[in-house]
């Protein structure tokens, strides 16, 4: 795949990316990459716009996360010693 990886815009912190990582790896991420992979191998789109679709991705994900997302999850360290 040619953009299976993020691509940052700037600097971004390692939180960032492992949750750009996160939606890349989903199945509409997935599908995303494989339909820009395919169509830059065949011409009909250039890897500078590709790139700029999974940008756009990145962002609007995060976004949909932030305005749209209920629920949170608190993880607790707790000691397992017997």
């Amino acid at each position: 795949m040619l953009f299976s990886r993020p691509i940052p815009n700037g600097i971004a912190s390692r939180r960032q990316m492992a949750t750009f990582e996160m939606y890349r790896s989903s199945t509409i991420g997935m599908c995303l990459t494989d339909t820009l992979d395919e169509m830059v191998s065949t011409g009909k789109l250039g890897p500078h716009l590709a790139n700029q679709v999974l940008v756009q991705f990145d962002k609007s994900m995060a976004e949909a996360r932030d305005t749209q997302v209920k629920t949170k999850v608190s993880i607790k360290n707790c000691s397992m010693a017997e």
